[in-house]
């Protein structure tokens, strides 16, 4: 959501919410001038209330995480509840601009929301030999992302004028996600192994006693029978 600040900054102006806020015109007043200055930096004070609002977030899913032992869950939702937000906001916009805040908040409280726990799934799905590789790889997938992803909606943004048809896109790219992690949901739920997402933590909670010793299998701690006396 680097785009926050300047969406925010389109809310506030007097124009169309939707349109980028531009005041380069060179006959601009003094008083005119000023006042942009002053809507530019009630943007930046706004986009801190999306960003409190994630960070928020985040904290709820990991304990939600913790909790339920359900992060595929945790991932899906989210990324429904985020996408239809964001698809929604340059209709709810034209309705109401605070509304259209909101979808702001909800969007971006979403996508943090879900994004801590697809390392925890993917260190579980391969095998340890292989988790060196795959998180590694996985780092450096998000980190594209991360760098394509605004490109992406300037791009958007600036040839297809205005904010409509780039937040329908990245709206739908989070659907997309939130669907990729339901059929992951469904094929391990069917295969009995990873479930719905939730991980098997009671065999950790068991006492070892002296004719067992703890092997390490993944994530989940599987005890096997030795031979000591």
């Amino acid at each position: 959501m680097m785009w926050l600040p300047v969406m925010v900054n389109s809310l506030l102006s007097g124009t169309d919410p939707m349109q980028l806020s531009t005041s380069n015109s060179t006959h601009s007043s003094t008083a005119h001038r000023a006042t942009a200055a002053d809507t530019g930096l009630a943007a930046v004070l706004l986009s801190t209330i999306p960003f409190t609002a994630a960070a928020i977030a985040v904290a709820l899913s990991g304990v939600i995480a913790q909790k339920t032992g359900k992060p595929l869950i945790l991932i899906m939702l989210p990324n429904f509840i985020g996408g239809v937000s964001f698809m929604c906001f340059h209709i709810v916009v034209h309705w109401s601009r605070i509304a259209g805040f909101m979808c702001l908040v909800i969007t971006l409280s979403a996508a943090y929301a879900s994004s801590p726990h697809a390392p925890t799934i993917l260190a579980r799905l391969v095998e340890s030999q292989l988790a060196f590789i795959a998180l590694p790889l996985y780092n450096s997938i998000a980190m594209l992302g991360g760098f394509a992803g605004p490109s992406i909606m300037g791009f958007l943004v600036q040839h297809l004028g205005g904010f409509g048809v780039a937040t329908t896109v990245m709206g739908g790219s989070m659907i997309v996600a939130g669907c990729m992690a339901a059929v992951l949901c469904c094929i391990k739920l069917r295969e009995r192994t990873l479930g719905d997402g939730r991980f098997d933590t009671t065999k950790q909670s068991k006492a070892v006693n002296h004719h067992q010793a703890p092997a390490v299998h993944g994530y989940e701690l599987v005890y096997t029978r030795t031979n000591a006396p």
